[in-house]
């Protein structure tokens, strides 16, 4: 996983499809306008409801992104008591 603005989303992904699957370019060309907006681990936050509400066939980042604001997750934090990025985020 990389240690870029994307690593958090990566991860979220990955965890979900597997290590290597994320589409870093296509990513990087989508989220890129959250970028500044909103911080990493809630760009994650926002992506792994999404994919959790999504079908597989219909996943698409460009759609994720337009639709940002939609998949608002609960209060379940991105990393556990000592800091650790947790997979299960809802």
């Amino acid at each position: 996983m990389s240690s870029s603005w994307l690593a958090d989303a990566a991860y979220v992904w990955e965890s979900r499809f597997g290590a290597g699957t994320f589409p870093h370019g296509q990513a990087g060309k989508h989220l890129k306008p959250l970028h500044g907006r909103y911080a990493n681990d809630q760009i994650a936050r926002h992506l792994a409801v999404y994919l959790d509400k999504t079908p597989v066939p219909w996943i698409n980042l460009s759609k994720f992104a337009s639709t940002f604001m939609h998949w608002t997750p609960d209060t379940t934090p991105l990393v556990d008591d000592d800091g650790l990025l947790i997979a299960d985020v809802r």
